[in-house]
């Protein structure tokens, strides 16, 4: 299940950028047969996805200081999280040169093909610890030609079993994003131990 976790967190936030212009799109990530939809924006170096399953919650990612604010709707609960061990993983690209940051990460663009209506380099390479070479995961992502702030609107990660997790941004647009969306609402009270919650929902 740990497993499992990070690749679906590492389809979330690999390969985002720090970025020069504002940008929204919906979000699907599937791993075998459990399925995740939500909405994406993006602010500069701030990350927030919405989702309703498996319950309504946003999760915000401050590419900064490494830190994820994790917003339960329903309960107005917010619970932070560190990411900061997985930042050596996956690369986190400069909106300046996403393509030069993907090769000098190892990537290499292997075609062409055309997702969601827009022209893709396809590239391919892998993630994981770098100190341990044997547990990195195959990684396959569609690099947009055409939206220079989105570095990948489809990625699929190859775990050690041959699962694959694939994750796609469609509808993506340019649209300014309000301050207020990348912050904690003023009634949500502030929770710890994000961890016991993850320890919790692998024993079910």
């Amino acid at each position: 299940m740990q497993n499992k976790l990070f690749i679906v967190l590492m389809a979330m936030i690999a390969f985002v950028a720090n970025t020069s212009a504002d940008w929204e799109g919906n979000l699907k990530i599937r791993s075998g047969s459990t399925e995740m939809t939500g909405y994406m924006r993006m602010k500069q170096d701030l990350v927030r996805m919405d989702t309703k399953n498996p319950m309504d919650m946003s999760i915000i990612i401050n590419l900064k200081t490494k830190k994820a604010l994790n917003l339960l709707h329903p309960l107005r609960m917010a619970m932070e999280s560190d990411y900061s061990k997985f930042e050596n993983q996956a690369p986190i690209c400069g909106a300046s040169d996403i393509d030069g940051c993907l090769k000098k990460q190892g990537f290499k663009a292997t075609g062409s093909e055309t997702v969601d209506g827009h022209p893709c380099t396809v590239y391919e390479g892998s993630v994981g610890p770098k100190n341990k070479p044997g547990q990195a995961l195959p990684v396959k992502l569609w690099r947009p030609k055409d939206l220079k702030d989105v570095p990948s609107i489809k990625m699929v990660i190859r775990d050690k079993n041959g699962q694959e997790t694939l994750s796609e941004v469609t509808g993506v647009k340019t649209a300014a994003q309000a301050a207020g969306l990348f912050a904690m609402p003023d009634n949500y009270k502030r929770m710890d131990g994000l961890q016991k919650l993850f320890e919790n929902m692998q024993k079910k």
